[in-house]
């Protein structure tokens, strides 16, 4: 179990995460509130101060997993704000 976040703390960033990527939703109540929801739902796990073999971000990551495995999102752990890494996979699948 995380020890520098609470489960509401995580969830909290999960929201605040997916409204800022749908600023366009924000305004919509309902939307929000199905963002809510859906942070509530996600199944989540913390490395705390991970630390790769070399060069590289050192930190607390957040990987959040969205109902199956083949729908996953890392993330940095910035000051209570989470930043979304790019996986290798998903630069080559997006050209």
């Amino acid at each position: 179990m995380s020890t520098k976040y609470t489960d509401a703390d995580i969830r909290k960033m999960i929201h605040r995460y997916h409204i800022e990527e749908n600023l366009e939703n924000d305004k919509n109540p309902e939307k929000n509130e199905n963002y809510k929801d859906w942070a509530y739902s996600y199944h989540y796990s913390i490395l705390e101060d991970y630390m790769p073999d070399g060069p590289g971000w050192v930190g607390d990551v957040l990987t959040v997993i969205y109902g199956d495995l083949d729908t996953v999102q890392n993330f940095m752990i910035d000051d209570g704000r989470l930043i979304r890494i790019v996986t290798a996979y998903e630069n080559i699948s997006s050209r």
